[in-house]
Protein backbone atom coordinates (compact mmCIF):
# COMPACT_ATOMS: atom_id res chain seq x y z
CA UNK A 1 0.00 0.00 0.00
CA UNK A 2 2.60 2.67 0.86
CA UNK A 3 4.28 1.73 -2.28
CA UNK A 4 1.37 2.32 -3.80
CA UNK A 5 1.03 5.63 -2.70
CA UNK A 6 4.30 6.59 -3.04
CA UNK A 7 3.87 5.67 -6.84
CA UNK A 8 0.67 8.22 -7.09
CA UNK A 9 2.72 11.16 -5.17
CA UNK A 10 5.54 10.85 -7.52
CA UNK A 11 3.46 10.58 -10.67
CA UNK A 12 1.20 13.68 -9.23
CA UNK A 13 4.28 15.70 -8.54
CA UNK A 14 5.86 14.87 -11.99
CA UNK A 15 2.46 15.91 -13.58
CA UNK A 16 2.34 19.28 -11.71
CA UNK A 17 6.05 19.62 -12.47
CA UNK A 18 5.17 19.09 -15.86
CA UNK A 19 1.80 21.04 -16.42
CA UNK A 20 4.02 23.88 -14.72
CA UNK A 21 6.91 23.84 -16.97
CA UNK A 22 4.43 24.18 -20.41
CA UNK A 23 2.83 27.18 -18.58
CA UNK A 24 5.90 28.59 -17.79
CA UNK A 25 7.00 27.82 -21.05
CA UNK A 26 3.84 29.37 -23.17
CA UNK A 27 4.43 32.72 -20.89
CA UNK A 28 7.79 33.82 -21.81
CA UNK A 29 6.86 32.80 -25.36
CA UNK A 30 4.18 34.78 -24.97
CA UNK A 31 6.17 37.71 -23.21
CA UNK A 32 8.98 37.07 -26.11
CA UNK A 33 6.12 37.88 -28.63
CA UNK A 34 4.81 40.78 -26.63
CA UNK A 35 8.37 42.48 -27.19
CA UNK A 36 8.48 42.02 -31.10
CA UNK A 37 8.40 44.50 -33.61
CA UNK A 38 5.72 44.73 -35.88
CA UNK A 39 6.08 45.81 -39.06
CA UNK A 40 3.21 46.24 -41.94
CA UNK A 41 3.86 44.75 -45.34
CA UNK A 42 1.14 45.54 -47.24
CA UNK A 43 1.22 42.94 -50.56
CA UNK A 44 -0.31 39.75 -50.82
CA UNK A 45 0.08 37.91 -54.42
CA UNK A 46 -2.94 35.94 -56.00
CA UNK A 47 -1.48 33.37 -57.92
CA UNK A 48 -3.63 31.34 -60.74
CA UNK A 49 -3.06 27.51 -60.40
CA UNK A 50 -4.54 24.66 -62.33
CA UNK A 51 -6.28 22.32 -60.55
CA UNK A 52 -5.07 19.43 -62.78
CA UNK A 53 -3.00 16.59 -61.04
CA UNK A 54 -1.18 15.83 -64.32
CA UNK A 55 1.37 18.38 -63.81
CA UNK A 56 3.62 17.61 -66.78
CA UNK A 57 1.13 17.71 -68.75
CA UNK A 58 -0.47 20.62 -67.67
CA UNK A 59 2.49 22.58 -67.90
CA UNK A 60 3.26 21.91 -71.04
CA UNK A 61 -0.59 23.21 -71.98
CA UNK A 62 -0.28 26.23 -70.06
CA UNK A 63 2.65 27.05 -71.50
CA UNK A 64 1.11 26.39 -74.95
CA UNK A 65 -1.09 28.81 -73.99
CA UNK A 66 1.28 31.47 -73.01
CA UNK A 67 0.75 31.13 -69.23
CA UNK A 68 4.34 30.61 -67.03
CA UNK A 69 4.43 27.25 -65.76
CA UNK A 70 6.03 27.47 -63.16
CA UNK A 71 5.82 24.65 -60.56
CA UNK A 72 4.67 25.75 -57.23
CA UNK A 73 4.57 22.93 -54.15
CA UNK A 74 2.76 24.42 -51.17
CA UNK A 75 0.89 22.48 -48.95
CA UNK A 76 2.65 18.87 -49.79
CA UNK A 77 0.84 19.48 -53.43
CA UNK A 78 2.25 20.49 -56.44
CA UNK A 79 0.70 22.85 -58.59
CA UNK A 80 1.26 24.59 -62.25
CA UNK A 81 1.08 27.97 -62.00
CA UNK A 82 -1.01 30.03 -64.71
CA UNK A 83 0.03 33.57 -63.92
CA UNK A 84 0.52 35.90 -60.86
CA UNK A 85 -1.88 38.72 -59.65
CA UNK A 86 -1.52 41.60 -57.17
CA UNK A 87 -5.16 41.73 -55.99
CA UNK A 88 -7.53 38.45 -55.69
CA UNK A 89 -10.37 40.48 -58.27
CA UNK A 90 -8.02 40.67 -60.79
CA UNK A 91 -6.85 37.00 -60.43
CA UNK A 92 -11.02 35.90 -60.14
CA UNK A 93 -11.69 37.82 -63.58
CA UNK A 94 -9.02 35.93 -65.25
CA UNK A 95 -10.25 33.05 -63.84
CA UNK A 96 -14.09 33.61 -65.10
CA UNK A 97 -12.66 33.45 -68.31
CA UNK A 98 -10.72 30.00 -68.40
CA UNK A 99 -12.19 26.71 -69.21
CA UNK A 100 -10.10 24.81 -67.15
CA UNK A 101 -10.26 23.96 -63.31
CA UNK A 102 -8.23 26.48 -61.13
CA UNK A 103 -7.48 27.83 -58.06
CA UNK A 104 -6.59 31.12 -56.74
CA UNK A 105 -3.82 30.99 -53.86
CA UNK A 106 -2.51 33.87 -51.88
CA UNK A 107 1.18 33.99 -50.65
CA UNK A 108 2.83 36.68 -48.84
CA UNK A 109 1.91 38.15 -45.37
CA UNK A 110 0.26 41.33 -44.00
CA UNK A 111 2.54 41.94 -41.37
CA UNK A 112 6.41 41.01 -40.56
CA UNK A 113 7.71 40.66 -36.63
CA UNK A 114 10.65 41.26 -35.94
CA UNK A 115 11.34 39.25 -32.51
CA UNK A 116 15.20 38.90 -31.40
CA UNK A 117 17.53 41.69 -31.27
CA UNK A 118 19.71 40.68 -33.89
CA UNK A 119 16.21 40.63 -36.19
CA UNK A 120 15.14 44.37 -34.78
CA UNK A 121 18.06 45.88 -36.30
CA UNK A 122 17.30 44.82 -39.29
CA UNK A 123 14.19 45.68 -39.85
CA UNK A 124 14.61 48.53 -41.57
CA UNK A 125 17.13 46.92 -44.00
CA UNK A 126 14.64 44.14 -44.59
CA UNK A 127 11.58 46.04 -45.35
CA UNK A 128 13.33 48.12 -47.69
CA UNK A 129 14.33 45.50 -49.63
CA UNK A 130 11.02 43.60 -49.97
CA UNK A 131 9.51 47.05 -50.69
CA UNK A 132 12.15 47.36 -53.80
CA UNK A 133 11.12 43.91 -54.85
CA UNK A 134 7.62 44.72 -54.81
CA UNK A 135 8.24 47.35 -57.08
CA UNK A 136 10.11 45.22 -59.35
CA UNK A 137 7.09 42.66 -59.26
CA UNK A 138 4.51 45.90 -59.97
CA UNK A 139 6.63 47.06 -63.34
CA UNK A 140 6.79 43.46 -64.19
CA UNK A 141 3.04 43.35 -64.24
CA UNK A 142 2.61 46.03 -66.09
CA UNK A 143 4.96 45.44 -68.59
CA UNK A 144 3.30 42.16 -69.19
CA UNK A 145 0.16 43.58 -69.73
CA UNK A 146 2.00 46.41 -71.98
CA UNK A 147 3.63 43.68 -74.47
CA UNK A 148 -0.15 41.65 -74.62
CA UNK A 149 -1.65 44.98 -75.71
CA UNK A 150 0.72 45.64 -78.30
CA UNK A 151 4.01 47.32 -76.99
CA UNK A 152 7.25 46.60 -79.51
CA UNK A 153 9.74 44.03 -78.46
CA UNK A 154 12.31 47.18 -78.79
CA UNK A 155 10.17 49.07 -75.76
CA UNK A 156 9.80 45.81 -73.55
CA UNK A 157 13.66 44.83 -74.18
CA UNK A 158 14.15 48.64 -72.57
CA UNK A 159 12.06 48.03 -69.62
CA UNK A 160 13.53 44.89 -68.70
CA UNK A 161 17.21 46.37 -69.24
CA UNK A 162 16.21 48.57 -66.65
CA UNK A 163 14.55 46.22 -64.21
CA UNK A 164 17.95 44.22 -65.17
CA UNK A 165 20.23 46.94 -63.73
CA UNK A 166 18.01 47.30 -60.67
CA UNK A 167 18.37 43.79 -59.88
CA UNK A 168 22.17 43.65 -60.13
CA UNK A 169 22.62 47.04 -57.90
CA UNK A 170 20.22 45.28 -55.25
CA UNK A 171 22.54 41.64 -55.56
CA UNK A 172 25.03 43.84 -54.84
CA UNK A 173 24.06 46.32 -52.45
CA UNK A 174 22.53 43.61 -49.97
CA UNK A 175 25.08 40.68 -51.05
CA UNK A 176 26.74 40.25 -47.38
CA UNK A 177 23.62 42.01 -44.67
CA UNK A 178 20.75 40.40 -46.40
CA UNK A 179 22.05 37.42 -48.58
CA UNK A 180 18.64 35.72 -49.18
CA UNK A 181 17.42 38.59 -50.91
CA UNK A 182 20.56 39.22 -52.95
CA UNK A 183 20.25 35.83 -54.07
CA UNK A 184 16.67 36.22 -55.64
CA UNK A 185 18.02 39.09 -57.15
CA UNK A 186 21.07 37.62 -58.78
CA UNK A 187 18.58 34.81 -59.69
CA UNK A 188 16.09 37.42 -61.38
CA UNK A 189 18.79 39.38 -62.96
CA UNK A 190 20.07 36.24 -64.94
CA UNK A 191 16.55 34.96 -66.01
CA UNK A 192 16.14 38.96 -67.25
CA UNK A 193 19.54 38.59 -69.39
CA UNK A 194 18.78 35.54 -70.71
CA UNK A 195 14.97 36.13 -71.92
CA UNK A 196 16.63 38.89 -73.71
CA UNK A 197 18.87 37.21 -75.66
CA UNK A 198 15.95 36.26 -78.32
CA UNK A 199 12.29 37.50 -78.87
CA UNK A 200 10.81 38.30 -75.52
CA UNK A 201 7.24 36.32 -74.68
CA UNK A 202 4.35 37.41 -72.18
CA UNK A 203 5.03 33.86 -70.96
CA UNK A 204 8.06 34.06 -69.74
CA UNK A 205 7.84 37.27 -67.93
CA UNK A 206 4.82 35.38 -66.56
CA UNK A 207 7.10 33.03 -65.12
CA UNK A 208 9.13 35.14 -63.98
CA UNK A 209 6.76 37.63 -61.56
CA UNK A 210 5.39 34.18 -59.95
CA UNK A 211 8.65 33.34 -59.29
CA UNK A 212 8.98 36.63 -57.45
CA UNK A 213 5.91 36.51 -56.08
CA UNK A 214 6.91 33.04 -54.40
CA UNK A 215 10.36 34.13 -53.39
CA UNK A 216 8.68 37.46 -51.60
CA UNK A 217 6.70 34.70 -49.40
CA UNK A 218 9.80 32.99 -48.48
CA UNK A 219 11.34 35.74 -47.66
CA UNK A 220 8.72 37.00 -45.76
CA UNK A 221 8.31 33.70 -43.66
CA UNK A 222 11.37 34.16 -41.37
CA UNK A 223 9.65 37.14 -39.69
CA UNK A 224 5.89 34.97 -39.27
CA UNK A 225 5.22 33.83 -35.91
Amino acid sequence: MQAESLKKRIFTVAYVATAFLIVFGIYLYTRYLNNATVEAVSQNYYLLVSDSTHVEASTHQIVLNGGAGYLLEMDGREYVTISAYPTRAEAEKVQSGLAEKTTVLSVGRKQLYFKSAKEKKRAKQVVGALSCLEDAIEVLHQEISRLENGATQESSKKILQILKKQFDYLGTEYGEEYEKFAKVCQWASEFIGAIMEDVVYARDMRYLECALCVSYHELTEEFSL
